[in-house]
């Protein structure tokens, strides 16, 4: 008998899609979804009907395949397990790599897999859509498809060469506006809503969804989970989605997870900063890229921390044509600074100046966080210096030079 390794019970819904999801040992392994109560066997006998109509609906876009699924018993369907890297993975590495460009991309790509299917058409309300998705006020000319996979979320496609559509529980056959769909993907990526708000505001910009838009999206998606979980609240679920800093369960225990990254840029009018970027990150070691060719910048102020902490400033550099040369910093408010690590005992600042760089490079690691740790090892360090100033004035003494001849001759 194959050993379940994961399994997943969806019990916070109506009795009618209550399901289980396993995922079984083997090679290749076996993901099966599986009714969790005899009223739920529909909810599976659909899916196998549900996967047929996409790999039509999907048979010309290049962008996704659709991951086979059969009914290997009544009440549970079997899915081929497919391993790769999920979109919200990749979104993940470009949101700490700083890759805005490539996370735009994503986006753009998770846009043309939700529109790109065979029967698109004008949006056309029905008595099937109001009745799940209430009666919403929605703008006119929106697009739909003629059957509906609200279900493409960024953590159900696989990355392996090209995405694998992994999971379509939720299909309709009526048409739902592809723009909802989108919204709901980008509402459920954790990464994303990590963001700042102004970067949260341009991933929508990119595919153009209006801050009305997104109301009205959420007005349906508190519908949608209505539907699905009948008496089940889901709106603590869904505010705690909304707020802006979300945090996963497994790190709540761990103190000072992520570490806030935030740059200003200040230009011919001292005084008057602009914000290049402002981000959280769970990595401690950091490394900037800033260009500076034709940019009007006079001096960049970097906040590598939001609270008091130890750094070690591995690399300051500048680079003007081809060439990098070590720089220094014009000014931080650093209390100590010991060999490459910076001691700040408040929220700590660097200025760096610009004198006709091209591009500056700025590498660190967060060693300690906090007011506590900061002053507690600057006490040390500077005790330790305090005790190799007194061994130097000592050595400068006659009894200790007439102790050092005394050992000399001992030892020879």
């Amino acid at each position: 008998m194959r050993k379940v390794v994961f399994a997943k019970f969806s019990k916070e819904r109506r009795e009618e899609y209550q399901i289980m999801t396993q995922v079984m040992e083997g090679n290749p392994r076996r993901l099966l979804k599986k009714a969790a109560s005899p009223k739920a066997v529909g909810h599976i006998q659909k899916l196998e009907a549900s996967c047929r109509i996409l790999l039509e609906e999907y048979k010309d876009n290049k962008e996704v395949i659709i991951c086979p699924c059969s009914l290997v018993e009544e009440g549970t369907a079997e899915f081929s397990y497919i391993e790769g890297e999920s979109m919200e993975e990749r979104l993940e590495k470009c949101i700490n790599q700083q890759d805005w460009e490539g996370l735009l991309e994503e986006i753009k790509l998770l846009e043309r897999i939700v529109s790109g299917v065979r029967h698109a058409g004008e949006f056309v309300r029905t008595d099937s859509f109001d009745a799940i998705f209430g009666e919403v006020r929605l703008p006119e000319g929106m697009r739909a498809g003629a059957v509906s996979n609200v279900d493409i979320i960024p953590t159900n496609l696989i990355f392996r060469n090209q995405y694998y559509m992994i999971d379509y529980e939720w299909v309709f056959d009526f048409p739902v506006p592809f723009s909802f769909i989108l919204f709901r993907a980008l509402f459920h990526s954790v990464e994303i809503s990590k963001l700042p708000r102004e970067m949260i505001d341009k991933v929508y910009d990119t595919v153009h969804i209006s801050e009305e838009e997104r109301r009205l999206y959420l007005e349906m998606e508190i519908s949608l989970q209505r539907y699905i979980t009948g008496e089940y609240t889901v709106l603590g679920e869904l505010y705690r989605r909304m707020d802006r800093q979300c945090y996963m369960l497994r790190e709540l225990d761990t103190q000072n997870v992520f570490t806030r990254v935030r740059l200003t840029a200040e230009k011919e009018t001292p005084g008057e900063a602009k914000e290049l970027f402002n981000y959280r990150t769970k990595d401690k070691e950091i490394s900037l890229n800033i260009p500076l060719q034709n940019t009007g910048i006079q001096r960049l102020f970097l906040y590598p921390e939001e609270k008091s902490c130890i750094l070690e400033l591995t690399e300051v550099a500048a680079r003007t044509g081809e060439d990098w040369t070590p720089i220094s910093l014009e000014q931080h408010n650093g209390a100590l600074v010991r060999e490459n690590c910076i001691y700040f005992l408040d929220k700590p600042f660097m200025i760096i100046e610009n004198e006709d760089y091209d591009e500056v490079g700025v590498k660190y690691r967060i060693i300690f966080k906090t007011a506590e740790d900061a002053k507690r090892m600057s006490e040390l360090v500077l005790n330790i210096r305090h005790l190799q100033d007194k061994i130097k004035k000592m050595e400068n003494t006659k009894v200790w030079k007439a102790y050092r001849k005394y050992k000399d001759m001992r030892e020879k």
